[in-house]
């Protein structure tokens, strides 16, 4: 269990990831597309519409399944065991905080 105030290590990276990506600015462009699709004429529909799968398929990458297997991967890779993706970012010493700094 997590310290109140403390962000779980997978929930930090994942949160990391989303704010690498720009999730809120995909999650907006997204919308803004989607509207633009509403009253768009057949010429716009084509490149609005591969954009919008664009959008699609970076929004999945940041949140999708294997977002959680990929920043889990990262850990792995820095040396955290398994069980230690459900402890808070301050039950870390100041050397695993290092390394979870560099993962995300």
């Amino acid at each position: 269990e997590t310290i109140p105030g403390s962000v779980a290590l997978l929930q930090s990276m994942l949160d990391a990831r989303a704010a690498a990506w720009d999730r809120p600015g995909l999650e907006a462009e997204r919308g803004a597309l989607e509207a633009r699709l509403e009253g768009a004429d057949a010429a716009a529909v084509a490149s609005l519409s591969d954009r919008l799968g664009e959008v699609i398929d970076l929004l999945e990458t940041i949140d999708g399944p294997q977002a959680q297997h990929h920043a889990q991967g990262i850990l792995r890779g820095l040396q955290f065991e398994p069980e230690d993706s459900g402890k808070g970012e301050s039950e870390l010493s100041s050397g695993w905080q290092q390394r979870l700094a560099l993962a995300q």
